[in-house]
Order: C-alpha cells, then structure tokens, then sequence
C-alpha cells in the first residue's frame, strides 16, 4: 500500500482546482466573445440586409474569380461563421454568376464544384460563362457543358468562349429551350477553319424566345440560328450555311456588325432590305452596304471593303441623319471625301482611319475641313469631334492644328475634342501641336489627345460602336 505524503496531496488537490478553474475561465471567455458578437454592429445587421451586402459583394467580385477559386466569392462568406453560412446557402442571390474558367480544369473536384455553385442559386436567373483553352480535350468540356445546360432554363446571359467543335456535336435541347435567355457572347478560339466551302450550322440557340443581344466573333466561322426578327444587337454572319440571307428578318435590329464569308457574299437584293430601327453599323463588306437601307442610321464605321460609291449610295437612298462616321482602310480621294461629307451635314464625329492610304492627300483634306474667313460654306459645320490618324513615315501636323484652332469655341466653332492617332508615323511640327495641348482651356476644347502607339483593330471598332 503506497501512502502519499501531505505535500502530494496538496499538489494534486491543487491541480485539480486549477483544471477546473482553467475550464472554467476558458467557458467565460467564450461567454464574452459571445456576447461582444451579439452586440457587433455586423451581427445586429438583419438577415435580410446583410444577404443584400453579400450578394452587392458578389456582383462586384464578378469576373474576379472562378466559381472554383473556393478562397473567394460566396464561397468564403459561407465559410465564416455558422450564422453566415446558413445565410449564404439560403440566398440564392449570391450563386447567380456562374464563372468557370482554366482553374475548374485544373481541379480534380472542379465538376463537382460547378455542380454545387449551380443548384446552390435555386431557381434564380444565372449568368453563365465558360471560357476554355484551346488545348482542352472536347469530352472534358462536355463535362461542364452538360452541368451548365441542366440549368438552362434560367440563364439570363451566356459567355463562351472556346473550340467550335466543342459545340458541333451538342444537339439543341428538346422545348423550352433558353427560355429565359436574354444576351449571348460566342468567341471561337480554335484554329481557322481550313478551305473555302460555307460555314457550318449550328441551331443550339434556336429557341431563345427572349434573346436580344447575339454576338459570334472569332477566327472560326459558323453559321448560328437565332430567333432574328426579336435581336435588337447583333454581331455575326447575316448569311446563313445554306445560302439565306438573314437581313430582311432583322426589323427590331438597332445595332449590328454584320459579317460575311467568302463561300456566302450576299445576292443583291432587287431592292434593298429596310432596317428601319438600325442606328449603328459597323461594316467591312459592300456586299452589305449594297443590301440595306437604313433610314434611322447615326453611326457608323467603315471598313477597306464597302467603296465611295457603295457608302455614299446607302445614306442618298437612307437619307438619314449620320452623327458619327468613321472611315478605317478606305483610300477615298478627296473628291469623294467632300461628296461624303456633303451627305453628312449633322455630322458631330469624324475619325478617319489609321491606314488610310497615300491615295488620299491628307493635306487637301485637312484643308478641306478647315474653316476661313469669307471662305465657302464648311464642310460639317457643326463637327465636335475629330479623329485623325495619318499612314505617312512622317507627318507635318500644322494642316491639323490650323483646322482645331479654325474649329475652336473660342473662334466660333463647336469642335470640342481633337485625336492624333499615330502609327507607324514620326510628327513633324510637335512644337505646334504642344502649342495647342496646351491652349486648349483657352481655346474652349474639352481634350487634346496625342496618342503615338495605336493600331487599327476590330476590338478598337467594336467599342468606337458598342458593338
């Protein structure tokens, strides 16, 4: 039998009060931090309120992350507090931005993920976005097609970006369809397509009974079908694989980039298609311009295809009131340049492209726009905007600050913005041109802008037209 000593006794007895008043301490602490939580200013916010901060949060996260980035988005509320996670799986509102990008191929568990950020939004409207690289196996995609399109009857808007063979071999879904689908983007990113035969077909968005915006772009051609005569915007081949042109079913179109393939120009109409609601147009095909009239038109841009005589045809017959006109890579003598802007008398934009061949003398079209005193009516005379931008090695920028200073409010004239666009192209007289920079408070301009590294592009196009 082993007796302990009184000093034993006493050290184990105080040990023991020790744990206990350690518990005891720690089940207090945990009472304060409690209580310090109930009375925080963010848990005294009511449930409904603070999902509204969550789901503002998640609308300017969109495009941050992807839906399997588990360190952002909705997926980091919920994984806060107990309270904040059953708040999080109960707002649908928070799910609604379906993002999967390169980083869901990259995780074992990324179809899984996608699976559970998709049920988690319930039965509201989603904006889905897919963007896949080129180099993804066509059966890895299906995976993640296959999980968005279980949820197609609540997309709103669709981004995709990817292979077109991705898409070839995916049968339209059986009715409704897109029900509730509203805007769609396609960028094809695979290779261009080889030979010269017409595009191929695709009906996987034929039944979009609500869709409005339509945009096809990329170095990959196919001919989509959509409901056309409901597209208010659209960007994308106006022929179809079998040779049917699109334009006349376009009556609610108001902007519209349309293209063509080589296999597909357009037949020229007996008459010319009315677009009656169709204000901007971005255009590189006279096959086009020679089979519309758009008698509501105020902007638009031309590319190297459409000739003087094409564009000059479609705003007699249109006699519509053009504010913008843009010009990109389309050599027009300066005879013909004062017979266009003849036609444009309310004109309030001029950008005349960056590769604007030697065929126009720059100079004499400066010259032209410039106003003098006890001179001919100007041409455009209520110009606010102008854009310029030469293809010469070297350009002598004098022309262009007489015309600004001629324009100028403070002479009389209502040009408000001046644009030199350089490419490719070394300025003479920059003394000048600084000389202006920095008179433009004085002279009444809004801006004067000197850009020196600036390419013609379809993306520059596309945003000159919101298109």
């Amino acid at each position: 039998m082993v007796v302990l000593n009184e000093g034993q006794l006493i050290s184990a007895h105080l040990s023991a009060h020790i744990a206990e008043l350690t518990s005891t301490l720690a089940a207090l602490d945990q009472g304060v931090f409690a209580c310090r939580s109930a009375v925080a200013p963010i848990n005294r916010l009511p449930l409904e309120l603070l999902g509204e901060i969550f789901a503002c949060a998640a609308q300017c996260a969109h495009g941050t992350s992807s839906v399997t980035d588990v360190r952002g988005g909705p997926w980091l509320v919920s994984h806060v507090c107990r309270r904040w996670r059953a708040l999080a799986l109960g707002t649908p509102a928070l799910w609604t931005t379906v993002d999967v990008g390169d980083h869901a191929f990259s995780r074992r568990l990324g179809p899984k993920l996608v699976s559970a950020y998709v049920k988690r939004s319930g039965d509201a409207l989603v904006s889905c976005s897919l963007s896949v690289a080129p180099s993804q196996p066509v059966p890895v995609v299906h995976v993640f097609l296959g999980i968005l399109f279980r949820c197609r009857g609540r997309w709103q808007h669709a981004y995709f970006a990817l292979d077109a063979a991705c898409l070839d071999h995916l049968a339209p879904p059986s009715n409704p369809g897109f029900p509730a689908l509203e805007h769609i983007d396609i960028h094809l990113t695979g290779k261009p397509d080889s030979g010269g035969g017409p595009p191929k077909g695709c009906n996987l968005f034929a039944e979009s009974p609500r869709l409005r915006r339509a945009l096809v772009s990329g170095a990959q051609h196919r001919a989509f079908r959509f409901a056309w005569s409901q597209l208010e915007y659209y960007v994308g081949h106006v022929v179809t694989e079998d040779g049917r042109c699109i334009l006349p079913e376009l009556g609610a179109l108001q902007r519209c980039g349309p293209s063509v393939h080589a296999a597909r120009p357009i037949p020229k109409p007996a008459t010319p298609y009315v677009l009656p609601a169709l204000a901007k147009l971005c255009v590189n095909h006279g096959t086009v311009v020679d089979a519309i009239t758009t008698p509501a038109l105020a902007e638009c841009a031309f590319g190297s295809g459409p000739c003087l005589a094409q564009v000059c045809a479609l705003l007699e017959r249109s006699i519509c009131s053009l504010r913008a006109l843009r010009l990109i890579d389309n050599p027009i003598p300066l005879d013909g340049m004062r017979r266009l802007l003849q036609l444009c008398p309310d004109l309030r934009e001029l950008a005349i492209g960056c590769m604007l061949r030697v065929e126009v003398d720059v100079y004499a079209l400066l010259d032209a726009l410039t106003i003098r005193s006890g001179g001919t009516s100007p041409l455009v005379p209520v110009l606010e905007q102008l854009a310029f931008s030469p293809f010469y090695r070297s350009f002598d920028c004098s022309p262009l600050v007489e015309l600004a200073r001629s324009r100028a409010p403070a002479a009389g004239g209502r040009l408000l913005s001046v644009s030199l666009l350089l490419s490719q192209c070394t300025l003479d007289g920059a003394n000048l041109y600084d000389a202006l920079r920095q008179d433009a408070a004085s002279l009444g301009f809004r801006d004067v802008c000197l850009t020196d590294d600036f390419s013609v592009s379809d993306d520059i196009v596309n945003s000159w037209l919101d298109v």
